[in-house]
């Protein structure tokens, strides 16, 4: 799989973060991406891989229903897709919607909400280009959208948070644009 990554520290957003992404841990999750090979679009089993991939390195999914994933129970069911509780990061995968992305960064911020913060680093994984499972190409989607709901939507809940750095990835099979 082809990936594009960056931090909120990191072009295009530049933002002064005080902690960075742990470099090792960006590592093992960019080089499991690079190495799974999801169906065809809108890729319905990347989370099952995904998991998969990462679990030998102690993250917990949704996937796999594991207990470790619902952040905020017994309060809420909410889960994230992702976490690595050693780690304090959480990751979101999105497959479809661009508007899905703003509820991916409230939970991952959320996340370091609970009464003892249990997530310092998220991880967005979201698709270079949007395509549905009848082959229609969306170009709304991408870096440039999710670059805008940044600054947009979490700039201003940032420097009031325990979220640290965020890991972004846009993901698409090798025959497609990025």
């Amino acid at each position: 799989m082809d990936i594009e990554t960056f931090t909120l520290s990191e072009a295009p957003l530049n933002w002064d973060v005080q902690f960075p992404f742990p470099n090792q841990q960006r590592r093992i999750i960019e080089e499991a991406m690079r190495e799974i090979e999801p169906e065809n679009p809108p890729y319905p089993d990347i989370d099952e891989l995904l998991s998969d991939a990462l679990r030998p390195h102690e993250y917990y999914s949704e996937f796999n229903r594991d207990d470790e994933v619902f952040l905020w129970r017994p309060d809420h069911s909410h889960s994230v897709d992702l976490y690595s509780p050693n780690q304090m990061i959480a990751i979101e995968i999105e497959k479809t919607e661009r508007k899905r992305v703003v509820h991916d960064l409230l939970k991952i911020y959320n996340g370091g909400l609970t009464f003892v913060p249990r997530v310092r680093y998220g991880v967005l994984i979201y698709p270079a280009v949007y395509i549905s499972g009848t082959g229609t190409i969306h170009n709304t989607f991408g870096t440039n959208a999710v670059v805008a709901d940044l600054e947009f939507y979490f700039r201003p809940l940032f420097s009031r948070g325990e979220i640290q750095d965020i890991l972004c990835i846009a993901y698409s099979r090798s025959s497609e644009e990025m």
